[in-house]
């Protein structure tokens, strides 16, 4: 009802771009973005792709935080750690199936409510910072949006090159996508963004991959664009993303997406050897464990941080 009465307002009338009410918030918003590939319902589903995104109203700067699904020894929040311990021994994309049912850790009415809770608390400790909202985007969804916008346009900085990508019920297919600007469909977008296999990069390389492609799809989507698109949109949005994001925020929220300069946006991707350490082999198999107090200091520092100085750490 609200997108009625904001397309009757003139969004809808094809001749001048709709008005939007400004974001009055003034403190740092955090917005917890959840990748999955599988149904809640079934034992299989991880959280594999975890990325905060960070918006200072102000100055209109974003940063995008993501950490390696296979990190583990996370910092438990304090009211988990009865439970967890001070750190969480598993991989962190498994923290969301091993609270999900903890209805006296954490606040929600249903058990995909509580996960994503418990997702906002462990990276909100781990990063410092109060994350205030989270979307699960289901990976088949994304690929809907990408060809309802007619595909995306991405730079294609190191090739990716695949002999086994799975490509669905057990069949796994070669995979190679040169270097270079390149027009991708949404199942195109979709492999270069998943693809994680050592010789492209593995996970580190492939959070990179995720977060170009969403600020590529950024730089191509206008109010106008959205708009023109509006009723294939939600119906792809509808059935491929979950949020708690009160519904009357959404337009003030797009108002504040469009004054950011995607030229700007600052990356990281914490993994090692500055923000993590690896270990091929351990008795928890592979893993990578943090450097907290980077991590943190590098959240923190952010926004004010020369670009130079976080190219070279990163």
């Amino acid at each position: 009802a609200e997108y009625q009465q904001w397309l009757a307002g003139g969004a809808g009338q094809g001749t001048m771009a709709p008005t939007l009410p400004p974001w009055d918030g003034k403190e740092r918003l955090n917005i917890l973005a959840i990748g999955v590939d599988a149904r809640e319902d079934g034992s299989s589903f991880n959280t594999d792709t975890l990325f905060v995104v960070s918006i200072d109203p102000e100055t209109k700067q974003v940063a995008m935080f993501q950490v390696p699904r296979d990190m583990v020894d996370v910092p438990v929040p304090d009211n988990a750690r009865s439970l967890w311990g001070s750190v969480y021994a598993g991989k962190i994309n498994s923290w969301y199936n091993q609270n999900r049912n903890r209805e006296d850790l954490w606040p929600g009415k249903t058990a995909q409510a509580r996960g994503f809770n418990s997702l906002k608390a462990i990276l909100g400790k781990l990063y410092g910072l109060d994350i205030r909202y989270h979307v699960k985007v289901d990976f088949g969804g994304f690929k809907d949006v990408v060809n309802t916008v007619g595909g995306v346009q991405v730079n294609v900085q190191i090739p990716v090159y695949e002999s086994q990508y799975p490509a669905g019920s057990g069949y796994l297919t070669r995979l190679y996508i040169p270097a270079g600007p390149q027009h991708m469909t949404g199942s195109e977008a979709l492999k270069y963004a998943r693809s994680r296999h050592r010789a492209s990069g593995g996970d580190f390389d492939r959070g990179r991959r995720q977060q170009r492609v969403l600020l590529s799809l950024k730089e191509q989507m206008s109010v106008e664009a959205i708009v023109a698109n509006l009723p294939q949109l939600i119906e792809d949005i509808g059935k491929s993303v979950k949020t708690d994001i009160p519904t009357s925020e959404l337009p003030k929220l797009l108002a504040l997406a469009e004054s950011v300069d995607t030229k700007d946006i600052r990356s990281y991707v914490f993994s090692p050897r500055f923000y993590a350490t690896e270990y091929l082999s351990s008795p928890r198999g592979y893993i990578i464990t943090p450097n907290v107090v980077r991590i943190r200091k590098a959240v923190k520092e952010a926004f004010s941080v020369s670009p130079e100085l976080a190219a070279q750490r990163d």
